[in-house]
């Protein structure tokens, strides 16, 4: 299971990621932020696989990133994809979520299961999450994959694509 973040920021205002943690039982690298062109890549590499000598198998991973924000600024987050490649079989259930917030929100939750051998989307359009205004914020997102049942199964996490800018409020 692998999982890369890429953050696209389109404004005016610069963000700084170099605050930003990842932790959890599935991370398995260090985090190096790559700057290309304003996208920001954030690799977090997880590798699921279920033998068939276990009956569950669970891993996470999770990322915060601390957001500086100035008395007329809020950090707005949308467009969120992450591609998943699946091999399972019937009887055999691989289910991933992935919830993006601002700490201290609700979060925008995607979630997927499968019992077959394909390729998945977690994606939402539009608005995901936003700051208050003025108030410095932390970004989370926490990813969660588990696999369930009889057979030996995998999961691969392609890349999480995630829009974000800082933009000038009241």
């Amino acid at each position: 299971l692998l999982l890369c973040l890429i953050f696209s920021v389109s404004s005016a205002y610069a963000i700084d990621l170099s605050g930003a943690k990842i932790k959890g039982n599935g991370c398995e690298t260090q985090l190096k932020i790559q700057n290309l062109k304003n996208t920001y890549v954030i690799p977090l590499n997880i590798d699921l696989k279920k033998s068939n000598t276990s009956a569950l198998e669970r891993k996470t991973c999770n990322l915060r990133i601390p957001i500086k924000l100035q008395a007329h600024q809020k950090l707005i987050v949308s467009e969120a994809l992450q591609n998943i490649d699946i091999k399972s079989v019937k009887g055999t259930k691989i289910e991933a979520t992935l919830k993006i917030a601002i700490a201290s929100q609700k979060s925008k939750e995607m979630s997927i299961e499968s019992e077959s051998e394909e390729n998945k989307k977690l994606s939402v359009s539009g608005l995901v999450t936003e700051s208050a205004c003025g108030k410095d914020a932390m970004l989370t997102t926490d990813l969660s994959v588990f696999a369930t049942g009889p057979a030996a199964v995998s999961a691969k996490l392609d890349a999480l694509s995630i829009e974000m800018k800082i933009v000038s409020c009241k």
